[in-house]
């Protein structure tokens, strides 16, 4: 998956996680990394769970920023040979996707 940040605006990464449901006969891998062009750019993250089941939440300490230029946004590659079922998700904000978000204490009743 491969996901550009467009034009005029710019994304957040925050965390990703990594569900195995149903495990495979070898090792499952993510790799998330920065550009939209798929399997290339600097690695932010990687993540291996083993021939079983299981999961794997990762937050970014401090939120990625990626913001438009040439090649700008995130990949994400699962290297999975063992017929493993893999979900992966990741979180952040903007990537051209409309988000609202309410600060923790805000009264927006003003």
């Amino acid at each position: 998956m491969a996901k550009s940040t467009g034009t005029g605006f710019c994304g957040d990464i925050v965390g990703i996680s990594v569900d195995v449901p149903v495990a495979g006969s070898q090792p499952v891998t993510v790799v998330l990394r920065k550009g939209n062009v798929l399997g290339t750019g600097q690695i932010i993250w990687q993540g291996t769970i083993d021939t079983g089941v299981g999961h794997i939440d990762y937050t970014v300490g401090q939120s990625i920023l990626v913001c438009p230029h040439r090649h700008s946004g995130f990949n994400v590659s699962v290297t999975n040979q063992g017929g493993a079922t893999v979900h992966h998700e990741l979180y952040g904000f903007g990537f051209g996707v409309q988000c609202c978000l309410v600060r923790e204490g805000r009264d927006l009743r003003r």
